[in-house]
Formats: C-alpha cells, sequence, structure tokens
C-alpha cells in the first residue's frame, strides 16, 4: 500500500549568505566556479528578493517557516526589550513558527507559551503555507506515506542556541557558545576535536584584512570536516551546509570583487575558489544517486557603500529625536520630548505614550508624526540621490500576529546607500571600513526542480518548495 511506502527522497541544501544574484551567476559563467556552472545546468537559477529589513537573522527566519516577521516574530538581530529602551538579542527559542526541520517532527514545536500560530503571509511576496495547519499536515503526511524525516542542518544563522530536533542541529550566526550551539550534545567533543569554530573575529576585518581570509578559510575547512562527520555517522533525509564566510568576506572586502587591480582581488576569486571545490565535493557524493535533488540559495544579496545613512542624526536635526544633555550612551538617554527613534538596520519607532516609558505621543498624533516621518525620508536626498527606495509602515508588509512589537516604519534603502541607526554619530552620512552592504533584491535561488519555482522568487517560496521536495 502507498500509506506505508517508505519516503527514500533526500534533499541537499547549500546556503551561501549573503550571496548576490549577478555574482553567483558570473561566477559560475566564467568558470571560476566549474561546479555550480554544471550543477546550475541542470536546473534553473533565479534572481529572489530577501526579506525586510535584509538582514540574515530575519531572512533565514522566513526562509526557515515560510512567513514573515510579524508571524514569526524575529524583527532583527537586536530588539527592544518589553516596555523599555534596553536591547536584547532573539534567539532561536523567540522563533514562533516551527522552521521546516522542526514540521519532519512527529510533535511539532510549538515555541514556549502558547502554540504557534498557523503561517499566514502579508508582506510582499510572502506567501501562506498549508503546513501551519496541523490537521492538514498530519493528513497529508499520513495519505503520501511519509515517516519522520531526519536533517542535519549546519551553521544556519538564527538557530541559537540549538533546540532539539529529529536529527543534528549546530547553530549559526549569532552563536556565543559552541557547547550550547550542538544538539545532541554528545557531539559537542566531536565538534571541537575537530577545531570547529563557531565564527571568526569580525574586528580582524577593520584590522588585518590578510588575517581574515586565513580565518575565513581555517573555519571554512573545518565546518567541512564536520559535515563529512554527519554525512557519514547520521541517518538523514536533508543535509543542509551554510557557509557565511561569504557575507564577511563581502562586508570588508566587496571593493575587491570586481576590481581586478584591487590588492585582494585574487585572494577574494581564491575564496570562491574554494566553496566551490567543496560544493563540487558534495555533489560527488550525490552523484548518480536519483533519490538527491538540490537547492542552493543565499539570504540576501550585496552590493558596494557609497555612503552610510545614519538615522538618528536626521531625525535629531529635524526635531524628532531628543536626548539629554551631554554625550549620549544609549537609548536610555532618550527624553520625552522626542517624538521616534531609530533601531539598526532600518527600523524607527515612534515613541508613545503607553508603549514606551517616557513616550508622549498621543493615539491622535501617532499619524501624523509618521506621515511626517515617512515624507522626510522619500524626499531625503545626498549629493542629488533619492537614499530611500520605499517607505514602508509595518502593517504593510508584516502579518498581524506580533504587529505590535514591530517597528512603526520600515525603510528600504536604494543601492549604495546602507541605513543604520548611528546613535551616538553626529553626521548624517559618512564612511567606515565597510565596503559592502546588504541588498534586498538581488539574492539567489537554484533548484533541480524548476517546475516548483513561482512566478516571482521570495526568500518567503522556499519552504513549500523543500517540503513539496520532500513529500
Amino acid at each position: 500500500m502507498r500509506f506505508f511506502k517508505k519516503n527514500k527522497k533526500k534533499l541537499l541544501i547549500i546556503g551561501l549568505d549573503g550571496v548576490p544574484y549577478e555574482m553567483i551567476k558570473g561566477f559560475a559563467g566564467n568558470a571560476m566556479m566549474p561546479n555550480l556552472k554544471k550543477l546550475f545546468a541542470s536546473g534553473r537559477l533565479v534572481k529572489m528578493a530577501a526579506s525586510i529589513p535584509e538582514i540574515s537573522a530575519v531572512s533565514w527566519s522566513g526562509f526557515m517557516t515560510g512567513t514573515d516577521s510579524g508571524n514569526h516574530g524575529i524583527f532583527g538581530f537586536v530588539d527592544l526589550a518589553p516596555a523599555g529602551y534596553d536591547y536584547r538579542f532573539p534567539n532561536f527559542y523567540d522563533l514562533r513558527v516551527p522552521p521546516f526541520f522542526e514540521w519532519a517532527a512527529s510533535t511539532p514545536y510549538e515555541g514556549p507559551g502558547k502554540g504557534a500560530a498557523t503561517p499566514t503571509a502579508k508582506g510582499p511576496g510572502n506567501q501562506v503555507s498549508d503546513r501551519g495547519d496541523r490537521k492538514a499536515y498530519f493528513f497529508s503526511k499520513f495519505l503520501r506515506g511519509s515517516s519522520e524525516k531526519r536533517s542535519v542542518i549546519i551553521n544556519l544563522p538564527a538557530t541559537y542556541p540549538a533546540r532539539k530536533i529529529p536529527g543534528v542541529l549546530v547553530s549559526g550566526f549569532v552563536a556565543i557558545d559552541l557547547k550550547k550551539a550542538v544538539y545532541p550534545a554528545k557531539y559537542f567533543p566531536v565538534l571541537e576535536e575537530l577545531g570547529y569554530e563557531i565564527d571568526i573575529g569580525l574586528h580582524k576585518g577593520k584590522e588585518d584584512k590578510s588575517r581574515l581570509i586565513s580565518d575565513l578559510h581555517r573555519v571554512l575547512a573545518a565546518r567541512k570536516k564536520a559535515a563529512d562527520f554527519f554525512w557519514k555517522e547520521e541517518k538523514w533525509d536533508l543535509f543542509m551546509f551554510t557557509i557565511t564566510g561569504t557575507d564577511r568576506l563581502h562586508h570588508f572586502l566587496f571593493d575587491a570583487y570586481a576590481d581586478k587591480a584591487h590588492p585582494f582581488h585574487e585572494e577574494f576569486c581564491k575564496y570562491y575558489r574554494e566553496v566551490d571545490r567543496i560544493i563540487g565535493d558534495f555533489l560527488d557524493k550525490i552523484a548518480g544517486k536519483q533519490e538527491f535533488q538540490v537547492i542552493v540559495l543565499s539570504d540576501h544579496g550585496f552590493g558596494l557603500i557609497e555612503q552610510e545613512v545614519y538615522l538618528t542624526p536626521i531625525l535629531r536635526n529635524r526635531g524628532f529625536f531628543e536626548t539629554g544633555a551631554g554625550k549620549v550612551k544609549s537609548l536610555e538617554d532618550i527624553t520625552g520630548g522626542a517624538k521616534a527613534f531609530a533601531l539598526d538596520p532600518s527600523r524607527i519607532f515612534i515613541h508613545t505614550n503607553g508603549r514606551f516609558p517616557r513616550g508622549r505621543v498621543s493615539k491622535g498624533d501617532y499619524e501624523k508624526i509618521r506621515s511626517e516621518i515617512k515624507q522626510l525620508f522619500e524626499d531625503y536626498e545626498i549629493n542629488g540621490k533619492k537614499v530611500i527606495k520605499k517607505v514602508y509602515f509595518k502593517e504593510e508588509i508584516y502579518s498581524p500576529r506580533f504587529l505590535d512589537r514591530a517597528a512603526d516604519i520600515i525603510l528600504l534603502a536604494n543601492h549604495g546607500f546602507d541605513l543604520k541607526s548611528g546613535l551616538k554619530k553626529e553626521q548624517e552620512y559618512g564612511r567606515s571600513f565597510f565596503t559592502g552592504m546588504h541588498l534586498q533584491d538581488n539574492a539567489f535561488f537554484f533548484t533541480d526542480r524548476p517546475e516548483l519555482l513561482p512566478e516571482k522568487m521570495t526568500i518567503f517560496d522556499v519552504k513549500n518548495i523543500i517540503t513539496e521536495i520532500l513529500a
């Protein structure tokens, strides 16, 4: 009977953090990445839209859950503590919609407190996932005769601390303690022995570019050793290996990408050749095995920085933000005269009465102030260039479930303008040691099942494609 037929389908997912569509297409096209070139010929490579804001914590969470921040609850790497101005760092337990590698379990994770709601979608390109409905999920599972699926997930951002999944999880950025980043815990000594590292010291990108690159190679090699171990040691249906060194390389050396005269151009290319070699090794492992299918993707794109743009001075200089006398040390220095404040990377909160301890903006003035700030950024220019591509009110891009926790305004910048809170900045724009910035509209996605692609691909569509492949 079909009900009890063993499901042998397997899926390999390679994540390349922060790799833009144009880059990966070009590197494969000019044979610098021959293994990807061969793979891409077997399916379809498309440009993909990422989350808003276009940062890894939000975009990878959208990838895992198939829905937006208003539903899964992760709005950024940094968020605000309830009813105050202190920063907090959301973690994997704050993700309130189960990721695809937990839906494969017999008992889906419901998160702390109340059970996770059915994934819905309201943002641009989001799709509703019918996997959020438990009855439909289990009925579908029974009809298709699929058993519990096991996954090996290595270095996926926004999965720290590691929690129980059917399989193995090694958390990615932002992970603090390797011991808390590994499930099952029995594999912690193995990773230590392999020299596994969570991440590199990012200050090295500012201080020593040569050291940065050598560290990226070392960390990548150790991760590949771990992947080889789990590939053989574990039984799995889905294997995901994420490379985050690409994102680190781009932040500090994106100007070396296209400039052949750049002193680090060849080192930049050498890292990508190593990435291609690793991908080729994975592909060799599955060569000729018909049960395997492959996905390769990035979580956001990348581009050159023309200017860093600091939102706090812009708000301050126009009377929207105010602090007490003296040097600003933190957001705690905000006064009741502030009508709004910014939070990285591109979020603006209206300083409302009831939501914030010193907030004085009334419900009656809320829309007026929000509209004024929207107009400010729609008109804002640097050297005759429009900085902001689109100003969103929160209800335009987020589902309603956690809408009360969202920033009131979210900004999407034009290419070249890297938005930052700039709480301690005096000037409205400038430059630092970063050369590359995240972009929302040029991530990439590849699948060898092109018939599953929607007309316009977004990061929120990936979960449905994964579940369809493994169904």
